[in-house]
């Protein structure tokens, strides 16, 4: 599995690295529909208004009604990195846009409504972890190790801390939106504060190997996250 996403209470769509994009109903415990993804692997799925978005490895948006169950449109998008199970995309509201990484440290923002792209430097070398906090989004940088918190219309962050990890997913969970799960390289997954005069380590959560896929379920809001069998 490269990529899960919530439809609905009901339903969950799941792509897999043979190239195969399915939905699944939750309640039935079965199978509902099979997505055409036209042989491409599938990453990054993420669901709106009946229209679920995944992000191809060979550099393709491609855009789905899931009322009919097909494809609507497929595009050109800035250069993925090379870890397809790492990389996530996010709703980012106040921009209307869907974000997700690029190469070489690029944020890259798809607006909805317009159906432009455009793309910022945020980091030094490929970065993974991106997750919404309230109005602003925060990447984490797997190789210069930062922190940054980006605001609406503005290609600068706000704020840029330092972290001692090498952050490859992240979700922030909290109502004041300064309490976040991070997964570091190694399989370790940790609970953060984002205070003013710093991005602060609380503890240490139980267990190892986990890995990107880390969701709200909206029927409960249970954080979930998943495993990987390290080779």
């Amino acid at each position: 599995v490269l990529s899960i996403c919530w439809l609905d209470n009901n339903f969950l769509a799941v792509s897999d690295k043979a190239g195969r994009c399915f939905i699944w109903d939750i309640k039935k415990e079965s199978f509902f529909a099979s997505l055409e993804t036209r042989g491409n692997i599938i990453c990054g799925l993420f669901y709106k208004n009946n229209i679920l978005y995944g992000l191809s490895m060979n550099s393709r948006l491609q855009l789905w009604d899931i009322a009919t169950q097909k494809q609507i449109m497929n595009f050109k998008i800035p250069p993925l990195p090379q870890i397809g199970a790492l990389i996530k995309s996010i709703y980012w509201p106040a921009n209307n846009a869907l974000v997700f990484p690029g190469t070489e440290g690029r944020l890259c923002l798809y607006n909805i409504e317009h159906k432009t792209i455009s793309t910022i430097k945020a980091h030094e070398g490929d970065f993974y972890s991106l997750t919404l906090c309230g109005d602003h989004i925060a990447s984490f940088g797997m190789q210069d190790h930062l922190v940054k918190i980006w605001c609406k219309d503005n290609d600068k962050p706000v704020l840029t801390y330092h972290t001692d990890r090498m952050i490859i997913s992240s979700v922030c969970f909290s109502d004041q939106q300064d309490r976040f799960l991070l997964v570091d390289s190694v399989g370790a997954a940790y609970d953060y504060i984002l205070e003013q005069d710093g991005f602060k380590f609380v503890q240490r959560l139980h267990g190892q190997d986990y890995r990107v896929c880390i969701s709200l379920c909206p029927m409960d809001e249970h954080l979930f996250t998943d495993k990987v069998q390290k080779n």
